[in-house]
């Protein structure tokens, strides 16, 4: 619904969301919705560091999020507009959130991706810290290119046909678009050049799992599991997601 919004409103409805997750007193639910996120958050705050460190992402994101102007993602090269666009759906980013910047003008040089709530989420479930380690970094880089881009790929015919209606802040924030802008590629060819980079991607995952021999093997090992049912999970989300068949 949010997407609906126009930015401004869209702004206020998340900076009420951010009082909301982190427990502000001065701020009391008005809605059955509204308590439930409340109570939701509560919750997760009260199981410690692990759950506060959750909380703290999800605002992170809200904040940043609100603070965007989608649509310049796509004038991007695919690298930048996929270093923004994981940051923008709460996966991870690629540099520490620049509120008053563009990412996509700053992502050029990036060499670290640091988790944000999804994969905190993740952690918290396990009631463990994410290690930090270049390999699980580079991991969560890899499957978040690959969630963002079979999202994209579901999503682009609804994007098209809202922009075409004139909905209310619609607007196509799509890396199809992007590929045809860079690659010089019409739609059809741009979503084919998509499908066989997310197999790519899938490729250089698993190079990356099968020729890492440094420390915690097995923790990474454990790690790229997880991450394979993420991408698996939100493949099939994606597939019979409501949201993406309506036209």
């Amino acid at each position: 619904m949010l997407d609906t919004f126009s930015f401004e409103k869209a702004r206020a409805v998340y900076t009420r969301l951010a009082s909301l997750i982190t427990g502000d007193p001065s701020i009391a639910p008005s809605s059955v919705a509204e308590e439930m996120i409340s109570e939701l958050h509560a919750e997760i705050r009260s199981t410690g560091a692990l759950g506060e460190n959750v909380c703290k992402d999800v605002v992170e994101w809200i904040q940043w999020v609100s603070n965007k102007e989608r649509t310049k993602w796509t004038k991007a090269s695919l690298k930048d507009y996929l270093d923004a666009r994981i940051w923008e759906v709460g996966y991870q980013y690629a540099i520490p959130p620049d509120l008053e910047g563009h990412l996509y003008n700053t992502v050029a040089n990036i060499n670290y991706y640091a988790p944000s709530m999804m994969i905190s989420l993740l952690y918290w479930t396990m009631n463990r810290p994410r290690p930090a380690m270049p390999v699980i970094s580079e991991l969560d880089r890899l499957a978040g290119y690959h969630i963002s881009l079979v999202n994209d790929l579901y999503s682009y015919h609804r994007e098209v046909n809202r922009m075409s209606k004139g909905e209310v802040a619609a607007a196509i924030m799509n890396g199809v678009v992007v590929v045809m802008s860079e690659q010089g590629l019409g739609e059809t060819e741009a979503i084919r050049w998509i499908e066989r980079y997310i197999e790519e991607l899938e490729d250089e995952f698993d190079k990356v799992v099968d020729g890492y021999d440094g420390e915690q093997v097995e923790l990474v090992k454990e790690h790229a599991t997880r991450l394979r049912y993420f991408m698996g999970g939100n493949a099939l989300w994606s597939m019979i997601c409501g949201r993406y068949q309506e036209m």
